[in-house]
């Protein structure tokens, strides 16, 4: 019996709203420290999915749910057998469903609990996704979307996200010049130069703020940025080039390490 492939599938439900769909199929992989910018709503499918943050390891079993926040620092492994299901949802969405059940002036969402271990919240979001893969987005689902959050804020308080405002400009500056230069040749050396510090004084500050190194952060927006041209008829290898990539080997080790699938894998995948 043939052994089935990995595979990755997205479902861009809302560019407005910052709402995706990620699912994921017989994913073994080790993912090591990396950060997202959105909300991750998730759910394991198949297998176990470990997860480790701030020092503690939580172990996200079969049916069970999990919560990571932007930019908070994890690194996952997964069993072989693997399956999961993720809502991606934008801060602004998350922020405003807080504000209109705590009032204005309430801090973002900050979520103290990776793994939901709540049996109704899980059959809650496994019915969003359900609901997803039949129709897509809809009224219905945007509004199972909506409840389920607001369910979870008052099922599992948050907390305010405690940050540091030393040299913050300094940092949300240089993750905007990584961010518009993502396609040119980013040595530390010219980082510093654009922040006016030594390499050192950048790379200690970096990944203090963020908990990554600015090219792990580079190296994860260029992947990024690939999901939504592997859409494209782009060959790999000049794909690759066009986003700083050194040649197509180094795109393909660099994607499969991020995602836990090959870009041909991904492009096959999710082409329309």
């Amino acid at each position: 019996m043939a052994k089935e492939k990995s595979e990755i599938r997205t479902i861009n439900l809302s560019e407005e709203l910052g709402i995706e769909a990620i699912f994921g199929k017989r994913i073994r992989n080790t993912f090591q420290r990396h950060i997202h910018a959105t909300y991750l709503f998730g759910l394991v499918e198949k297998g176990t999915r470990d997860i480790t943050c701030g020092g503690c390891t939580e172990s996200v079993s079969e049916q069970e749910s999990f919560v990571l926040q932007p930019a908070q620092v994890h690194t996952c492994t997964c069993s072989a057998d693997h399956c999961y299901s993720i809502l991606s949802i934008k801060p602004e969405f998350v922020e405003a469903l807080a504000v209109q059940l705590f009032g204005i002036g309430h801090p973002p969402p900050f979520f103290p609990y990776v793994c939901c271990r709540d049996k109704l919240l899980s059959k809650q979001l496994q019915a969003i996704f359900t609901l997803i893969k039949k129709q897509g987005m809809s009224d219905h689902a945007l509004a199972s979307i909506q409840r389920y959050i607001s369910t979870l804020l008052q099922h599992q308080p948050p907390i305010p996200h405690k940050t540091t405002q030393q040299d913050e400009s300094v940092i949300d500056s240089t993750c905007e010049f990584l961010q518009k230069n993502h396609a040119q040749k980013l040595p530390l050396s010219s980082l510093a130069e654009h922040a006016c510090l030594s390499p050192f004084h950048l790379q200690r500050l970096f990944t203090k703020r963020m908990g990554i190194s600015p090219n792990d952060y580079l190296q994860a927006h260029r992947v990024a940025e690939a999901r939504q041209r592997l859409r494209m008829n782009i060959p790999l290898s000049e794909l690759a080039l066009s986003l700083g990539f050194y040649d197509q080997s180094h795109f393909t080790r660099t994607f499969r390490k991020v995602m836990g699938v090959s870009p041909g894998s991904y492009r096959k995948t999710n082409s329309n």
